[in-house]
């Protein structure tokens, strides 16, 4: 998964965005978009596409829906970094999801795909152990 940005937000992002951890966000995503916009006053016209990701794997960390607009859109927290090779495109480096059932988990921690949790459906899943999530320690 990555985001391109435009030169337009390039110098805007690098400031407001590049230099923080854990903004907080939304994330909406469908079959094939998926987007973060931003809660902070000053951030609330910026939206970012993320591009080539895959709606399976978000599944494994998010319930999908399967009507409306959006397949899920959660409250979320971000650190988007900058990969040295390139000049237009960025990587989330942290990602927590917010999922009403167990509360807040990492998607992406550290640059890194966590298996912290995975969504199995709703039945029985606090006794069977299989939820292991991590409080969002800052």
């Amino acid at each position: 998964m990555y985001i391109t940005i435009e030169n337009k937000n390039k110098e805007f992002i690098e400031e407001e965005i590049l230099s923080k951890k854990y903004i907080p966000c939304t994330c909406s995503i469908k079959w094939d978009l998926f987007e973060i916009s931003f809660h902070e006053y000053h951030l609330k016209d910026l939206i970012l596409e993320v591009k080539d990701f895959d709606i399976r794997q978000l599944g494994e960390y998010l319930p999908l829906g399967a009507g409306g607009e959006w397949y899920a859109i959660t409250s979320s927290l971000i650190t988007i970094k900058k990969p040295e090779n390139s000049a237009t495109d960025l990587i989330i480096h942290d990602l927590g999801l917010y999922d009403h059932h167990v509360g807040w988990h990492w998607m992406y921690f550290g640059g890194v795909l966590t298996d912290d949790y995975c969504w199995d459906g709703i039945e029985s899943r606090e006794d069977d152990g299989l939820i292991k999530t991590f409080p969002l320690k800052l």
